[in-house]
């Protein structure tokens, strides 16, 4: 019996190693770390003429929120008002307009810290002139830049300046007519949007020279990647005489043809320009407005599958200028500006519609970049 008992002693101490190992092997902790979003930057843009834009940090793992972080970081306010943040690795770029066009930059900070580390300005060759928004592509930095304003407040004379990024000088000037906004690198490839004409412009980052335009419904503004690697972008469209409706377009990057274009009209609302994807890149979110005076606005979503928009709201409320997700869980990131001269609100949102927090911000929460671990 002495013998049974101590055979089967050793049966369970070897099945129980076996478990152990077999479980330890299942440990989460052993796969490849998950993406995790340590820092959300949240761009203010600001009063323009006021020099008071700003940039808040989120954390949202411990909900902790600073604002004023690049004063506290460099000692001076960024300048100007922010039209836009881009994150590229540990660096944002902020694209600042001033009262005076000679004093527009574009300001890479650390985006863990918000210390300023070079700033990109006019030269005597080149002229950065209401820069808009930037993108990464081939070790260079693409800026659009709206140039003058004519007479009837648009912007014909629009381009792209190109950075080298292993020196931050400017070394080539693109002309893209039509306002030209928003971009997004795909490889080699830069798609730019002409949002006051009817063409998406791709260049070529090798040579830095136009391949092709891609014509579009009136408006393209801002672009995103789905999970079928295709492009979406939003056209605004417009209520002016011949009126167009706004519309979400799917470009194939490869054909540079549109794959899909899908037109929505909410009654007495226009499309803002304004798209983001959710972290799994199979959901669209895009805000709408109601025309001026109204302060309300919409945000509403559409699967990338899907023909038609939800005939439903996301959210609707008034005062929505900023729309960012969170590309680890899908956290939807509402700025909210009351007007442009008080502090701002952010709420965030799961992807239900149902309200997670919020935090304060500063005057017209617009953009957001989310750095992770």
């Amino acid at each position: 019996m002495k013998y049974f008992n101590t055979l089967l002693n050793v049966r369970l101490l070897a099945l129980s190693l076996v478990t152990l190992s077999f479980l330890a092997s299942c440990d989460p902790s052993d796969d490849p770390d998950p993406i995790v979003t340590g820092n959300v930057i949240v761009a203010n843009e600001g009063t323009f003429g006021q020099n008071n834009a700003s940039i808040n940090f989120f954390n949202p793992i411990e909900l902790a929120n600073s604002g004023g972080v690049y004063e506290t970081a460099n000692g001076v306010k960024p300048g100007g008002i922010i039209n836009s943040i881009f994150l590229n690795q540990k660096q944002a770029f902020l694209c600042i307009q001033k009262s005076n066009s000679v004093e527009d930059q574009v300001q890479i900070i650390n985006a863990e810290t918000g210390v300023l580390e070079a700033t990109i300005q006019t030269t005597n060759e080149f002229e950065l002139f209401i820069p808009r928004n930037v993108t990464v592509a081939n070790n260079k930095l693409y800026i659009t830049n709206w140039g003058a304003f004519d007479a009837s407040f648009l912007n014909p004379n629009s381009y792209v300046l190109v950075v080298d990024l292993s020196t931050n000088q400017i070394t080539k000037k693109i002309d893209i007519p039509d306002g030209v906004d928003y971009l997004l690198a795909i490889g080699n490839e830069v798609f730019v949007a002409q949002s006051q004409g009817t063409n998406i412009s791709v260049i070529d980052a090798t040579t830095d020279e136009i391949t092709t335009n891609i014509e579009v419904p009136l408006g393209p503004k801002e672009m995103v990647l789905d999970n079928n690697g295709n492009i979406w972008a939003m056209c605004t469209g417009t209520f002016l005489a011949p009126i167009q409706s706004g519309s979400l377009i799917s470009i194939n990057p490869s054909s540079k043809t549109i794959a899909a274009n899908i037109n929505f009209e909410v009654s007495n609302q226009s499309a803002s320009g304004r798209l983001a994807i959710n972290h799994t890149k199979d959901k669209l979110y895009f805000i709408t407005a109601e025309s001026f005076p109204s302060n309300l606005a919409s945000i509403f979503s559409l699967d990338i599958d899907d023909t038609t928009p939800s005939s439903s709201a996301f959210i609707a409320r008034e005062g929505i200028y900023g729309l960012g997700v969170d590309p680890a869980d899908g956290t939807v990131y509402v700025g909210i500006a009351p007007d442009f001269v008080s502090n701002g609100t952010v709420i965030r949102y799961d992807e239900t519609g149902t309200e997670l927090g919020s935090f304060a911000s500063g005057i017209a929460p617009k953009s957001f970049v989310f750095v992770t671990n």
